[in-house]
């Protein structure tokens, strides 16, 4: 079997944009080649943690769905799954949070996104006043569950993911008869990205994956610093020659080298159809693996279970 990499990601935010790729999505066709892909969209945190923006929700995720699709993997050997299709986790998240201390889960919480927000904050995204369970105990567990129970041999993401790795190992320790196993992390090729301002890139000042020409060229016309365009072109694989360091010929470097490796997200055409037939292999895909370590974890509990008995 060939050793998985699991690349998380929240689709909240819509489309994917620079900072994404680069960050995982450009290694992906070449991981694929000697491991199995576990693309996991997180559509369940996104609506526990942005209320105010469900009814774009669905859509947004469809939009990441098929920019994970245009960059070339093979969907039939790698697997895209939306969080909501996999019960399996809940379970097995059961059993997981046994071996979280609930002070270091409210410890967590305390020093994310969510748990630093102000009041103001909460209602903007109509978080109720006080956090829920769920809002406390889900981002902490429920992924680092996910990864355990699939059995990935490696994580895939950006600095701020490597917090996950300290859960999954204190949770795969207490399961002392190696039941679950830690995976090893693997960083990006390039972990921070400036925006068009100069700031770290989020969706404010991002430049997208499918973003039109001519959206492009706006984004383009905002950044002021040949430095950015520099440090886009070197996470994308070249370098700005002496003669190129000034703006206007930065520009239109950048513009043909991204028209060369992005051009794909502005013309790919993924149905429906096909969408929906990649979500249900990969759903399927994942319950099994999800379903083989219920039977472990059920083992060790002295619970029987209908997992047990099939």
């Amino acid at each position: 079997m060939k050793p998985i990499v699991l690349s998380p990601h929240n689709p909240m935010t819509g489309p994917r944009h620079l900072g994404h790729f680069v960050s995982t999505m450009a290694d992906w066709p070449r991981l694929q080649g000697g491991n199995e892909l576990f693309i996991v969209i997180d559509d369940l945190i996104a609506a526990l943690l942005y209320p105010a923006g469900r009814s774009e929700l669905a859509g947004r995720t469809l939009q990441v769905v098929r920019e994970c699709i245009a960059t070339g993997i093979d969907t039939t050997r790698n697997h895209i799954v939306l969080t909501s299709m996999l019960p399996e986790v809940h379970e097995l998240t059961f059993f997981t949070s046994t071996a979280m201390e609930h002070c270091w889960c409210k410890e967590l919480y305390d020093e994310s996104f969510a748990g630093i927000l102000d009041s103001y904050q909460r209602r903007e995204l109509r978080l109720p006043r006080m956090s829920s369970l769920a809002e406390v105990t889900y981002p902490q567990l429920h992924l680092a569950t996910l990864t355990l129970g699939i059995g990935a041999d490696y994580f895939q993401g950006g600095e701020e993911m490597r917090g996950y790795l300290v859960i999954m190992e204190s949770i795969a320790q207490a399961f002392t008869d190696g039941a679950l196993r830690a995976p090893q992390f693997l960083p990006g090729n390039t972990t921070f990205l400036m925006g068009t301002d100069g700031r770290h890139m989020a969706s404010e000042n991002a430049l997208y994956l499918s973003a039109s020409d001519d959206e492009t060229a706006a984004d383009l016309a905002k950044v002021s610093s040949v430095d950015i365009l520099a440090q886009w072109a070197e996470a994308l694989g070249a370098k700005f020659t002496n003669q190129e360091l000034n703006i206007r010929s930065a520009r239109e470097n950048i513009t043909s080298l991204l028209n060369e490796q992005l051009g794909r997200f502005r013309t790919a055409m993924i149905a429906n159809d096909e969408v929906a037939n990649v979500l249900e292999r990969s759903a399927l895909a994942a319950r099994e693996r999800l379903r083989t370590t219920a039977i472990k974890l059920k083992q060790k509990f002295g619970i029987p279970g209908y997992a047990a008995a099939s």
